[in-house]
């Protein structure tokens, strides 16, 4: 028996254990496996876009990965324009939430 795996979220505090290599090859090993991913990528728009799963019936889901400080991410570890990394919020106030919605474009 195998898991048939779709999706990958990667918004956690361990996406950087094997430091950027590991971020890299992982990223790399997920498309070659045509498993979509979302939370993280090689710059914020990557990172923050999210997974798009086509359903067998029509539609789709979109599925989307976000890490915070509060559960051991630090800010360093998030990514910027042309800087890989995670799809970070500092907090969860109506500010913050709102700066992400931005960059869904919701």
């Amino acid at each position: 028996m195998s898991a048939d795996i779709d999706c990958c979220v990667l918004a956690n505090n361990h996406i950087f254990d094997w430091g950027l290599a590991g971020l890299v090859d992982t990223l790399e090993s997920l498309e070659r496996l045509r498993i979509e991913s979302a939370g993280a990528g090689l710059e914020i728009d990557q990172a923050s876009a999210p997974a798009v799963l086509d359903l067998s019936g029509g539609g789709r889901i979109l599925v989307f990965s976000v890490a915070l400080v509060t559960s051991g991410v630090p800010v360093s570890w998030a990514a910027r324009s042309e800087i890989p990394g995670v799809c970070l919020l500092t907090d969860l106030s109506d500010a913050s939430v709102a700066r992400s919605r931005g960059v869904w474009g919701a």
